[in-house]
């Protein structure tokens, strides 16, 4: 099948980010910023397949899956809450925050090539 090309791919994407989340409306703590971490991450796996057909005729197809996951790893920390009894944690923040995808797409083209060409010659 000298006529056909496959190309397979893969890719790996990560981003990390500290920051501070602040929760200050209704805590009395002196010190209402708890340190987390934002991770997200992706995967892209993707395939691509050209057929030439004939000298001007091209098929091609591709198929791209990205698998993505997103969250913010937040420590367990108490929290004392204003004109309540009692305290919260910050224990289910985490899996709250959690995003996981699945983005799957399709491509496919038909290119027909036309070429002319035109020559002048001076015979001497």
């Amino acid at each position: 099948m000298e006529r056909l090309t496959i190309t397979a791919n893969y890719s790996y994407l990560e981003t990390v980010t500290d920051q501070s989340m602040l929760f200050s409306n209704i805590i009395v703590d002196p010190d209402p910023l708890v340190a987390t971490t934002y991770r997200s991450t992706a995967h892209v796996y993707g395939i691509d397949a050209v057929y030439a057909v004939a000298e001007p005729l091209d098929l091609s197809f591709g198929i791209q899956q990205v698998r993505s996951a997103a969250r913010f790893d937040v420590p367990v920390r108490v929290f004392t809450l204003a004109n309540v009894t009692g305290s919260f944690d910050t224990s289910g923040i985490t899996s709250l925050t959690r995003l996981d995808t699945v983005e799957t797409g399709v491509t496919a083209r038909a290119r027909l090539a036309h070429q002319q060409a035109c020559g002048l010659f001076d015979e001497l």
